[in-house]
């Protein structure tokens, strides 16, 4: 039963009949529906656990670097499946500089793979393909302090840290211990 949740083999879909997972995965895995990041998946479907197991009817689910937005697509279908099997409701935020990545600032930022710009957002295409996820836009030091105060988010079940550079995990991870 649990491996057929993860596949996706209970059917499970979208209100509109979609099934949870990218039908182009599909196409190259046969008929099988497939979860295209299990990491997210699972990381986001044991937080939510634990938070039904201490009593929290609801979570959030985040992003840090959001780029072309797979991964918070992924992320949003995770949510309807847990609010589906769990009855946890889930809340999915994303953030990102929406203009690629920052300018580097120390060595540790990998000047050799890295270049200021990379990873470039398409805003408005990315707003059209998300149905529930929040996009919040802005450097990590600026944003996070400004979400956590204004949208007094549910307790984190699962957050990825995509940021790419040494400068922006170290700013984000200081930023969430912050913020308690």
């Amino acid at each position: 039963m649990a491996q057929d949740w993860l596949r996706g083999d209970d059917d499970t879909r979208f209100p509109d009949d979609r099934p949870f997972a990218y039908p182009s995965i599909n196409a190259l895995h046969g008929q099988k529906l497939l979860i295209v990041r299990p990491g997210y998946l699972w990381g986001s479907l044991h937080g939510a656990y634990l938070a039904k197991t201490l009593g929290f009817g609801s979570v959030s689910l985040g992003e840090f670097g959001v780029a072309g937005g797979n991964g918070l697509v992924a992320l949003e279908m995770i949510a309807d499946r847990i609010e589906h099997h769990l009855g946890v409701k889930t809340s999915v935020f994303g953030f990102d500089t929406g203009k690629g990545l920052p300018r580097l600032q120390d060595v540790r930022d990998c000047p050799n793979l890295f270049t200021e710009g990379t990873y470039p957002m398409d805003i408005d295409k990315l707003r059209r393909r998300l149905r529930r996820a929040q996009l919040i836009l802005g450097m990590v030091d600026e944003t996070v302090p400004l979400f956590v105060s204004t949208y007094k988010p549910a307790p984190v079940a699962f957050v990825s840290v995509d940021l790419d550079l040494y400068t922006s995990t170290k700013q984000a991870s200081r930023r969430c211990r912050a913020c308690k």
